[in-house]
């Protein structure tokens, strides 16, 4: 994406469940590059598995929506 100078945002929705596996994940709202779009998913992916969420504080799985900004600086 740097060479070919693409720039975006990916809206991502993807769950955590009580174990710190990931669940669902698809996009919400992709860039106009498909690269970009898959490059977000693998984001999400490779930060697999995550820290156990406290269940003081989360009863059941974690549904979140995070932004991935592509963007030369």
């Amino acid at each position: 994406a740097k060479q070919q100078n693409r720039q975006g945002r990916v809206i991502v929705f993807f769950v955590i469940n009580p174990d710190g596996q990931m669940g669902e994940l698809k996009i919400i709202k992709g860039s106009r590059f498909p690269s970009l779009n898959q490059a977000a998913l693998a984001a999400v992916r490779s930060s697999s598995p995550f820290p156990v969420p406290p269940a003081s504080l989360f009863a059941g799985p974690l549904r979140l929506k995070l932004t991935v900004v592509f963007e030369m600086i």
